[in-house]
């Protein structure tokens, strides 16, 4: 841990640290450790100085996160990542605010929730199984690029329907493109995003000429949306999905795996209530298994593939937690922290899938999605997606999982998220 520079004299904010660069290349490399040492030094609220940019005051407690982000919601606005707002677009659902985004989820919940998840249940199992039979290999293939590819189809199914395999192709091609570009700074990044855009228009246009072939899908729900949708309005929101499958999904995906294997007992149970269910197997039953869907939870509690969770800027004066916080202060929920809070969850730690069948968290004490007005949209469906993809990676005959190294694998960062290593491994058998 680095020695911090003392923070800045200005109006009072709960205390904390200045991030000089070597602070921030520090937090870079290994966020849950700073988080949780200066939880130790400053308590579950400290603020981090951040030379030439607004303090950032971290929340890592249930009480304290609702009374700021639930409580004070009206005060606040969302403040996007770089990455996410080049991206996805200022019309995007991900980083509206206010009556804006009321009616942005209001138009997209029906295309993301209930029975539009179990009528494309058969289509994720159809994915899964393709994708691994593709990708694996004899000597073995990392995890981390399976779930990565299984999510992005998944999710361009959901957004654009059943397209053509070569129109699906194309744009995930050029997502990949848009995004490797945008995180090398290599200057293709406007002329990549305008070739996405294109193809993204392109089967606007194709919906708003004829939604039949695109039925069941969110385009063809705001395609043919009374009022009408303004076509970037519908660009934003197809593309914002895109970016939320491609990291955070597919990292928790494969950490439940590398969970799943590191913990024997967990592997028995899980093979077990998967073996209650007839062939073929019915799909619907196989996403309510209480304790896969356990399993997909405690993954995610565990990995926080997000640490620092989601960033709220002050936009009108409040008093919350003892303190007076004006504009531009800004406050991030410390999802890791709060998942490792051991009178919450005892042996934070421990990978316990138990935990989730003997009780409920709140919306405040269980962060993966958020919570709140913003909480993720796409909440439901990464579940669902998690839920079948593992049970047929668990039940496909052919593959086995390998893992390198006897502890659990350290993630890495990639942009906002953390994501496990290349060590998770999927190998063909014979």
């Amino acid at each position: 841990m680095p020695g911090w520079p003392p923070p800045p004299d200005r109006a009072p904010l709960p205390p904390g640290p200045t991030f000089d660069a070597r602070a921030e290349r520090h937090y870079e490399r290994d966020p849950w450790g700073v988080v949780e040492a200066l939880i130790r030094q400053y308590g579950d609220t400290f603020t981090v100085y951040r030379p030439g940019r607004p303090p950032r005051v971290h929340v890592c407690a249930p009480d304290e996160v609702r009374e700021i982000f639930i409580g004070h919601a009206e005060d606040l606005r969302v403040v996007a990542s770089s990455l996410f707002g080049e991206l996805a677009g200022e019309h995007s659902v991900g980083g509206a605010n206010g009556a804006e985004h009321r009616e942005l989820r209001k138009l997209l919940a029906p295309s993301l929730q209930g029975d539009r998840l179990r009528a494309h249940s058969a289509a994720i199992s159809r994915i899964t199984v393709e994708t691994l039979a593709r990708r694996s290999t004899d000597a073995g293939v990392p995890l981390t690029g399976i779930t990565q590819e299984i999510s992005l189809r998944v999710i361009v199914l959901f957004a654009f329907g059943h397209l053509p395999p070569e129109r699906a192709d194309q744009i995930l091609d050029t997502f990949h493109q848009v995004t490797d570009s945008l995180r090398s700074a290599d200057g293709g990044f406007p002329d990549r995003r305008d070739q996405l855009d294109a193809l993204v228009h392109r089967e606007i246009s194709r919906a708003r000429h004829d939604p039949g072939p695109f039925a069941g899908s969110l385009l063809a729900d705001l395609a043919t949306a009374e009022p009408e949708v303004p076509d970037r309005t519908v660009r934003d929101q197809l593309v914002t999905l895109l970016v939320a499958a491609q990291e955070s999904t597919p990292a928790a995906m494969a950490i439940a795996v590398d969970q799943i294997h590191r913990h024997p007992q967990v592997l028995r149970a899980l093979r077990s209530e998967l073996a209650t269910l007839p062939a073929p197997f019915p799909l619907d039953r196989m996403a309510d298994l209480p304790y896969l869907g356990a399993v997909c939870e405690e993954a995610l509690r565990l990995s926080s593939v997000v640490p620092t969770g989601f960033t709220r800027r002050v936009i009108r004066p409040f008093q919350a937690l003892g303190w007076q916080f004006t504009a531009p202060t800004e406050f991030v929920a410390c999802l890791h922290a709060v998942h490792r809070r051991p009178e919450l969850y005892p042996t934070p730690r421990t990978f316990v899938p138990d935990r989730f069948l003997a009780r409920r968290f709140s919306g405040t004490e269980y962060l993966p999605f958020g919570t709140g007005a913003h909480r993720c949209l796409g909440a439901a469906l990464a579940l669902h997606e998690m839920k079948i993809a593992i049970g047929m990676l668990l039940t496909m005959p052919g593959i086995a999982v390998w893992l390198h190294g006897s502890g659990s694998a350290r993630p890495r960062r990639s942009g906002p998220t953390l994501v496990p290593p290349d060590t998770i491994r999927i190998q063909r058998i014979r």
